[in-house]
This record gives C-alpha cells, sequence and structure tokens, in this order.
C-alpha cells in the first residue's frame, strides 16, 4: 500500500511570503543599521542589524516550507515500512518494529519499538494507511504487560525531567539578563546611552540571543519527551484497564453489552432499563484511582435497543473498537 501525498499551492505562497516579509525586513532594518554607524549610535546599530537578521532567517524559512514533504514516499507492505518526509527524513524498518500508528491532527504518527517518534504529515489517505499498518502489526503485538508499562513510564520521565530543569532555568535566564542590562544602564532609553551603556547592550543582545536559542532547543527536545511520557501513561492506563474491564460491571443489570475502543481507555455498556426502553453510558479508566468513571452524569436513554444501536453506529462511526 502506497501512501498519497498532498500537492497544495498555498504551500508555495507561503514560501512567497516568508521570501517577500523577510526581504523587506531585512533590507529595512539593515539600512537603519548602516545610518547608525554614520551616527556613531551603537546600541542603535546592534538593534537595527539583530532585526535585520531576524529577517533574512524569516526569508530562509521560505526553503525549510518548501523543502517539507519535496520528495516525500510511503511504502508499507506486509514485511517492511519505507518512507521519505518531512525536511528529508527517512524511515525503513520491518513492520514488526512498529509499536503504535494513530492519527495526530490530521498526520500520522509512527513509534517504534526503539523509541523512534515519527510524525508524516500531507497524507491524503491518512486513515486506510494508518488501519492498514495496524492491522498487520496485530499480528506481532505481546500481551500488554504492567511490570513493562510501569518501567517505561519511570524511563520516560527521567527523561522528560531532564530537559525540564534546563529549559526552565534558561527561561529565567533570559528575564534576568533583562533586568541585569536595566540595571547596568540605568534605565535609560538607547537615545540615551553612553558609550559604556552601548557596549553593555551590545553585550546584553548577544547573550539574550544565545539564551533564547539554547531555550528553544531544550523546550523542543522537551516536548519530544512529554510526548513520550504521555504516551507510556496511555500504555500502562490501557494495561490496568484490560485487566480490570470487568469492574464496576455489577451496578449494570445483567444483559448488559460492553464495547471497549481507544485501547481499553474508554469503554460503552449498553444496557435495558424497566419499561422497554435501552440506555447506555460511557466510561473513562482513571489511572490515579484504578477505577471506571463516567463520562457524563447519567446514563442516555432511548426508545429501543434499535434506535440505541442505530445512534451508537452514527456517533461512533469513526471508532474502531478493541476485540
Amino acid at each position: 500500500m502506497e501512501g498519497i501525498f498532498k500537492k497544495s499551492a498555498f504551500k508555495y505562497l507561503f514560501c512567497l511570503f516568508f521570501i517577500v516579509g523577510g526581504t523587506f525586513i531585512a533590507v529595512r532594518f539593515a539600512l537603519w543599521g548602516i545610518d547608525s554607524i554614520r551616527e556613531g549610535r551603537i546600541a542603535e546599530t546592534v538593534f537595527s542589524f539583530f532585526l535585520a537578521v531576524f529577517g533574512l532567517c524569516f526569508g530562509l524559512t521560505s526553503i525549510f516550507i518548501f523543502s517539507v514533504n519535496r520528495k516525500a514516499y510511503l511504502k508499507v507492505d506486509r514485511e517492511k515500512i519505507d518512507a521519505r518526509f518531512g525536511l528529508d527524513q527517512e524511515l525503513h524498518a520491518d513492520v514488526s518494529s512498529i509499536e503504535n500508528a494513530e492519527i495526530k491532527n490530521g498526520m500520522l504518527r509512527l513509534r517504534t519499538v526503539e523509541g523512534g517518534d515519527f510524525l508524516i504529515s500531507e497524507l491524503v489517505n491518512v486513515k486506510d494507511i494508518c488501519e492498514y499498518i495496524l492491522k498487520i502489526t496485530e499480528e506481532f503485538k505481546r500481551p500488554l504487560n504492567i511490570d513493562d508499562a510501569i518501567s517505561n513510564l519511570k524511563k520516560s520521565k527521567k527523561r522528560m525531567i531532564r530537559f525540564l530543569i534546563p529549559t526552565v532555568l534558561t527561561g529565567l535566564l533570559m528575564f534576568i539578563n533583562i533586568a541585569l542590562c536595566v540595571l547596568a544602564t540605568g534605565g535609560r532609553d538607547i537615545g540615551e546611552f553612553s558609550r559604556s551603556d552601548s557596549i553593555t547592550f551590545a553585550a546584553f543582545m548577544f547573550f539574550e540571543v544565545v539564551i533564547i536559542i539554547l531555550c528553544f532547543l531544550f523546550a523542543d527536545r522537551l516536548g519530544k519527551r512529554l510526548n513520550e511520557y504521555n504516551y507510556r501513561k496511555s500504555v500502562l492506563s490501557s494495561a490496568e484497564a484490560s485487566g480490570r474491564a470487568r469492574d464496576g460491571m455489577e451496578k449494570y443489570p445483567d444483559d448488559a453489552r460492553v464495547r471497549f475502543f481507544d485501547k481499553y481507555s474508554y469503554r460503552i455498556v449498553s444496557f435495558s432499563v424497566p419499561g422497554g426502553g435501552a440506555a447506555f453510558m460511557l466510561e473513562r479508566y482513571d489511572l490515579k484511582t484504578h477505577e471506571w468513571k463516567p463520562c457524563f452524569s447519567g446514563p442516555e436513554v432511548f426508545d429501543s435497543l434499535s434506535e440505541l444501536n442505530e445512534m451508537l453506529k452514527i456517533r461512533y462511526s469513526d471508532v474502531k473498537f478493541d476485540e
């Protein structure tokens, strides 16, 4: 099975916008910087050239936008998956190594047993691809093990904290650096700076840029680790929920029927009510309390079981129920 990637003209319009906008910002502030050099205003020179570089980077962003999925392809069969996507990212692996496949914000997210996390965008047939991969990987999946899930969650949490601390510290350093600059220059405006104030401001701008870059790098890694942590948390929840599938069913009539979805994280319980009607309740497994919690205050009641089943078929048409 092959993935079909979108060919959109909007991407090229965005590229054009970034090129024109970035060029205008770069040229305009570069000219202001040159005027500031002639007049000996160091602080204004640094500020102008900083914004000129920002404009240049803004324009260069168009290259990355244009390169996303430029030569993309995705091929998957019962044994192997080959893909090229994003900014020349590649994935060549056995299908048995795919731990999970899901659709996230219209994109295909693949996780491997080695810890790889791949996000493939602009797929037209993303739903068909995802269902096909899930169908194949079902043959290779091991039973969910709670001890393994807990161990993986703890490891994921440690990796997340490893990037959380430097992200918070660099975020604080940004504001500390600003405060130090204000104190060192006496809170004066740029136009009132002395030569020593201008040198201080130039040093401030340099360190602020370095700190911001570091902060964004750490935040990017933190975001990836946070996604991994949330995934490992959902795996643990699924492992526990599958073992407690029948917990709390005693409060329902004996004829109650239960169906699970989202890897046993949710269950729909349908049952008859006195008088010939039928009702259902949607419940979510709570990892903190280790219990099934109702998603709304009370069951939805219908005149007949056939009416209930028709409604469930429509409302949960996109849901893949767990066996």
